[in-house]
C-alpha cells in the first residue's frame, strides 16, 4: 500500500484512529470511518476515534463486512497500517446476528408478543410481522436501509418505518415521508450539523433549536402524511437545553393555524398530548 502524506487519517496499533480535520479528505475519512469506529474526543485539530467490539458489531448490523473496513483504512490512512491490527475484524464481526431475542410465548409456540431480530445485512430483512397488541415501529440510524426492498418489506409486515429529521449529511437517513402502516411515527433530532459531525460529545448532538420555518415546513409534510395513516406520533429529540417542548409548543401552534390538528384530526379520533409523544 503506497503512503500518502497528505491524507488524514493516523492507524495506530491499538485500533485508535485520528483524523486530522484539516487535512484533504477529511470529511470523507470521517463519514467512511464513522459507521465502524466510535469518537473519542474531539478538539479543535486531531479527532480520536476507536475501533472497539461494538463498534464492529455496528457496522456489521449495517451490512458492513471486514473487507469494508480494511478498505476504508487503507484508502484514507496517512501512513502504512500497522501490521496485525486487522486480525480479528472477521471473527469479532462474525458473531454478530448469532443471538436473536424473542419472546416467551415464542418458545412455547404461541402468539408471539413481540421480538428484536438482529440481522446480518440490510439486503436481508425478514422482519418479523408486527402483532395485534403492539405497534412496531423501526428507526434505522444510516442511509443504506432506506431502501424499497425494505419499505415494503415494512409495508407487508406492517411495522412503522420511523421518518427522522437529522442534519443533511451523507450517510445519515435521508428525508422522506413513507408510511409503512396504519401509525406513523416521526422522531426530530435537531439539524445542529457541526455538532454531529466534530462535537465534543454525543448529547451535543441534540443541542439544537427549530426555527419556525423548519417547523412549518413540517406542517406540510404532516399534511401529507395524515392522509394515509390513521395515527401520526412526532416525537422531539432535540433535548440537550430543554428545547423540545419548546419546539413541540411551537409545531401545535402552527398545526392549529392549518387545521390539520383540529377538525382533520379530530376526525381521526386523536388528542393532543403535550407531555411526551405528540400525537396529532
Amino acid at each position: 500500500m503506497a503512503i500518502d502524506p497528505v491524507n488524514p487519517l493516523i492507524v495506530q496499533s491499538d485500533r485508535t484512529l485520528l483524523l486530522d480535520v484539516h487535512a484533504p479528505g477529511a470529511e470523507d475519512a470521517r463519514a467512511a470511518i464513522m459507521p465502524f469506529a466510535e469518537l473519542e474526543k474531539s478538539p479543535e485539530h486531531i479527532h480520536t476515534y476507536r475501533i472497539t467490539p461494538l463498534s464492529l458489531w455496528n457496522a456489521a448490523g449495517a451490512g458492513f463486512a471486514p473487507s469494508d473496513i480494511v478498505t476504508a483504512l487503507n484508502t484514507y490512512t496517512r501512513y502504512a497500517v500497522p501490521a496485525g491490527i486487522l486480525e480479528g475484524f472477521s471473527d469479532t464481526m462474525s458473531r454478530y446476528g448469532k443471538i436473536r431475542l424473542i419472546s416467551p410465548e415464542q418458545l412455547t409456540g404461541a402468539p408471539p408478543a413481540a421480538a428484536a431480530v438482529h440481522q446480518s445485512s440490510p439486503k436481508d430483512v425478514p422482519l418479523e410481522s408486527a402483532t395485534e397488541v403492539a405497534t412496531i415501529a423501526v428507526e434505522f440510524r444510516l442511509a443504506d436501509w432506506y431502501t424499497n426492498r425494505v419499505i415494503e418489506a415494512m409495508k407487508k409486515r406492517g411495522g412503522a418505518l420511523v421518518a427522522v429529521d437529522v442534519p443533511d449529511i451523507r450517510g445519515l437517513p435521508p428525508a422522506i415521508d413513507v408510511v409503512t402502516d396504519k401509525t406513523s411515527y416521526i422522531r426530530l433530532h435537531g439539524r445542529n450539523r457541526e455538532s454531529w459531525l466534530w462535537g465534543s460529545d454525543s448529547a451535543a448532538r441534540f443541542d439544537y433549536l427549530y426555527n419556525d420555518k423548519e417547523l412549518e415546513s413540517w406542517g406540510d409534510r404532516l399534511q401529507r402524511i395524515v392522509l394515509e395513516a390513521d395515527r401520526v406520533l412526532v416525537y422531539f429529540n432535540n433535548h440537550r437545553k430543554g428545547q423540545a417542548v419548546q419546539n413541540a409548543q411551537t409545531l401545535i401552534q402552527i398545526l392549529d393555524k392549518t387545521g390539520l390538528s383540529g377538525d382533520l384530526v379530530k376526525a381521526k379520533g386523536v388528542k393532543h398530548d403535550t407531555t411526551g409523544d405528540l400525537p396529532f
